[in-house]
């Protein structure tokens, strides 16, 4: 790739020039960036040809057909974008968080049940979405109001009914909350 960038033919994508960024690798998933002229893409597949030829690793020539898409796509279930995304674009998050709380047996389980499902399964996923990119405060908040309305009401509906204030809980144990990590002040 950096052999690929001294050729005089090669032009970078625009928004990719000032640091000379031509690919990002995943875990199975490369995702290549050039601009949209057929020289330059010529280039990155005889790049990408040269790369699998001399390490044995598989190189399709069907990954080369294009295909126009639309921003943001989904990549290990978030959503990827060139631009900031909108508040719509956190819906899949809440809409998952709700329907795990809507599928766990609320009424079966105790408080503590409860607070372990939080902590284990709808902060790991809004955890998981911040490692990619802040989450605006609104949604923050909306996620804070499901978790509060989980523990105290057995609902997924929104409630205000909180004999004890979300502060509180979030405290560490020993001044006397219940260590929940509170996403809105961090």
């Amino acid at each position: 790739m950096d052999r690929m960038q001294l050729d005089p033919n090669f032009n970078h994508h625009p928004k990719c020039e000032k640091v000379k960024l031509t690919n990002l690798t995943f875990a199975d998933f490369i995702s290549l960036f050039c601009r949209g002229d057929a020289i330059a893409a010529q280039l990155m597949f005889q790049t990408m040809r040269k790369f699998s030829t001399s390490t044995g690793m598989g190189y399709s020539e069907a990954c080369s057909g294009f295909q126009e898409g639309d921003y943001p796509f989904r990549y290990l279930g978030v959503p990827l974008t060139t631009k900031k995304l909108s508040i719509s674009h956190y819906l899949p998050l809440i809409d998952k968080i709700v329907t795990r709380i809507h599928h766990w047996s609320a009424k079966l389980l105790s408080y503590v049940g409860k607070l372990q499902l939080l902590k284990i399964i709808s902060h790991a996923m809004a955890q998981f979405w911040m490692q990619c990119f802040p989450i605006p405060k609104m949604v923050i908040k909306k996620i804070d109001a499901i978790c509060r309305s989980f523990i105290w009401t057995d609902s997924k509906e929104i409630s205000r009914k909180c004999p004890v204030a979300w502060n509180t809980m979030c405290k560490p144990i020993a001044p006397g909350g219940l260590h929940l990590l509170n996403d809105c002040v961090e």
